[in-house]
């Protein structure tokens, strides 16, 4: 008999362990498996998850150093090594959304940087991130977006510590206003 663990994609059991740990939303607890299968529900593909592949999963992040496992009398508690910290802020950036109302209140969100040329590697990525988060790029170092998204930029001038690199601003007026609007379809 085939038990869940085979059927269910490694990858997503491990991005939810890992991202449900790094949001500290909740201590995983190993000894109550069930109770933890139930409380990664949210962050899985609709499929039913044994607790016997939540455990399998959690062991291995442990043999790679992600997770550090605590027995705690008769529990056992899972929590984030550094290695595993940096694995989750990526899976994080890898799936960051920005989310498009269903009507556009009107105003562009800019985002213009001038990252040193010491850290191009960083700026590559800013602007891959920024093309896949469809902005558009108005010139070399600024995109623009319709959609609220001050969090994700946030977000990323923190992970890749660029803060005094990046600036953020919104426009009510720009004068490719017409293109842009073509451009998004708004």
């Amino acid at each position: 008999m085939a038990t869940v663990a085979h059927r269910l994609p490694y990858g997503a059991l491990t991005k939810a362990i890992l991202t449900t740990l790094a949001a500290g939303s909740l201590v995983l607890a190993v000894a109550t498996l069930p109770g933890l299968a139930l409380a990664l529900r949210p962050f899985l593909p609709r499929r039913r998850h044994h607790s016997t592949a939540v455990r399998q999963a959690t062991y291995r992040l442990a043999k790679q150093r992600l997770v550090k496992l605590q027995q705690r009398g008769r529990r056992t508690t899972v929590a984030l090594t550094e290695t595993g910290k940096q694995r989750a802020l990526r899976y994080r950036v890898a799936n960051l959304a920005i989310k498009k109302p269903k009507q556009w209140d009107g105003r562009w969100r800019i985002v213009i940087f001038d990252i040193p040329e010491e850290r191009k590697a960083v700026r590559e990525a800013l602007r891959a991130k920024f093309r896949s988060l469809e902005f558009y790029q108005l010139q070399r170092s600024v995109f623009i977006t319709p959609y609220a998204c001050r969090e994700v930029i946030e977000f990323l001038k923190s992970y890749f510590h660029i803060d005094r690199y990046v600036h953020y601003g919104e426009l009510t007026a720009i004068d490719c206003d017409r293109f842009l609007r073509e451009q998004f379809e708004v």
